[in-house]
């Protein structure tokens, strides 16, 4: 993000209202360029301007610090789709080579009919051939007792024909059998080598985003904290500035301002707590933080692949039980419950983990687990050693109530179901923030009320639905 020039060396076209300390409103102008204040020096510095500087200033720090909130709460949901796109993509590349063997078991039998129909038409032949005019002998290679069954060497010779042309049917038919198979295996061998390779570059796009959002994350929590201090210092100096008793107290409030406003320019990120250290290899941490970001991330894409390979068994150690149906079929996949039934049961299901604290890439459709790195806010809340619930772990958990397989990444969950106006949300919705519903996802409870798993170092909880933070459109998955 680029950073805003320091107030010392640019000065701000605006025109400005100031508060002074006599309670009198003072209007000044001050043409210059630059998208910074006035500096206090110069013959723009009329104290009558301190105060609506300083308040442009705090509003501009509380823009950017939304922005960079926002940008954070996306890259974090982001990581949860790679790990979902990538649990799929295994998931296909696994039936893929089950049809393969499926397909090479059925070549393995074609192949042994093809044999004992050849083996058989083999004998015939022989036995045709070596005992030449012995109707006796021939009758017995046919299976006969009475020679006299065979009453010319013509008829004889027509019941072999007849074998003949039954073994090379079987035969024909066996090899037909073989070739289907083979050519189904091959095409089953194509689609696993495809899912295959699309599963090894989702993981790579996985572990990509993971890098660059831990990355990211860095960057912008140490640009947080700068223009948190900038607008703490700013803040301060416009308190003392309305009380100053006259002009030339303003002035000094605001000459002060811009020296302790240098000093926050050389803040960083305070270092993360030991547990949230950059993961180390053999040889030592490494110096690289791009490096690091790589090793860490290859670490989560482990953790999060196998929570998401069995959710049901993340905590209880269960073994998966069969998937719940997807979302359009919910209205008849839920043991014969009306649609307002099946949505109390979801909010129900909700309601009993009110109080189980957040943690970042938790949740289940079992349940509570425990929360994965993600090398920036959520681990200076130890949310990789806490048993909870992140927002779209929660959603996934509560629909699982009645069946509905919600997958874990809130953007996704946005596409389920059916759009619906804010307007006319109904109770049991899910509403959103975020392009795509990137950021967030919470259940609508009525009554301007929604339940939400809502950030580290909360825990789920019911709270006041403010419309004007959420997207225009909630999304219903159940029909009441």
């Amino acid at each position: 993000m680029r950073r805003t020039a320091h107030p010392a060396t640019n000065i701000a076209t605006r025109s400005l209202l100031a508060v002074v300390a006599t309670g009198s409103l003072v209007v000044g102008t001050v043409a210059a360029t630059g998208s910074a204040m006035a500096e206090p020096g110069g013959d723009n510095a009329n104290p009558a301007n301190v105060v609506a500087a300083l308040v442009d200033r705090i509003a501009q720090a509380d823009q950017r610090i939304a922005d960079l909130r926002g940008d954070v709460a996306t890259k974090r949901q982001s990581v949860n789709r790679a790990v979902v796109d990538l649990q799929s993509a295994q998931d296909a590349a696994r039936a893929a080579t089950g049809a393969v063997k499926v397909s090479e078991t059925a070549v393995t039998e074609s192949n042994a009919r093809i044999k004992t129909a050849q083996d058989t038409f083999d004998t015939v032949v022989r036995a045709a051939y070596e005992q030449g005019n012995s109707a006796g002998a021939l009758v017995n290679t046919l299976g006969g007792a009475d020679p006299g069954v065979a009453v010319d060497r013509a008829t004889t010779l027509r019941i072999v024909a007849d074998k003949q042309r039954v073994a090379l049917g079987d035969l024909q038919a066996a090899k037909v059998r073989a070739e289907a198979s083979q050519s189904a295996a091959r095409a089953a061998k194509v689609q696993a080598d495809s899912a295959a390779a699309a599963a090894v570059e989702r993981k790579k796009t996985a572990e990509d985003s993971i890098t660059t959002t831990v990355a990211a994350l860095g960057t912008q929590e140490q640009e947080q904290t700068r223009l948190t201090a900038q607008r703490t210092l700013a803040q301060h100096a416009l308190d003392e500035a309305k009380r100053a008793d006259g002009r030339a107290a303003q002035q000094k409030i605001y000459a002060q301002y811009v020296v302790d406003e240098q000093q926050t320019q050389q803040i960083t990120a305070p270092a993360a707590p030991a547990a949230a250290a950059p993961v180390q290899t053999g040889t030592g941490a490494s110096a690289d933080p791009l490096v690091a970001a790589r090793t860490f991330a290859q670490g989560i894409v482990g953790q999060a692949s196998s929570l998401f390979s069995n959710p049901f068994g993340a905590v209880t150690g269960q073994a998966a039980p069969a998937a719940a149906a997807p979302a359009a079929q919910a209205a008849t996949n839920a043991s014969g419950m009306t649609g307002a039934q099946m949505i109390e049961t979801v909010i129900q299901r909700g309601m009993s983990v009110i109080g189980v604290q957040y943690a970042w890439g938790g949740g289940s459709w079992n349940g509570a687990t425990k929360g994965v790195r993600d090398g920036g806010v959520a681990d200076s809340y130890g949310d990789f050693n806490r048993v909870g619930f992140d927002c779209s772990g929660l959603m996934a958990y509560m629909y699982a109530a009645v069946g509905i397989a919600l997958p874990k990444y809130s953007g996704y969950q946005y596409t389920t179901g059916n759009k619906v106006p804010i307007s006319q949300l109904k109770r049991g919705d899910m509403v959103f923030r975020g392009p795509g519903g990137t950021q967030h996802v919470a259940m609508y409870l009525g009554n301007n009320q929604i339940l939400e798993s809502p950030q580290s170092g909360g825990a789920v909880r019911i709270a006041p639905f403010d419309a004007s933070t959420f997207l225009s459109q909630g999304v219903r998955v159940i029909n009441s």
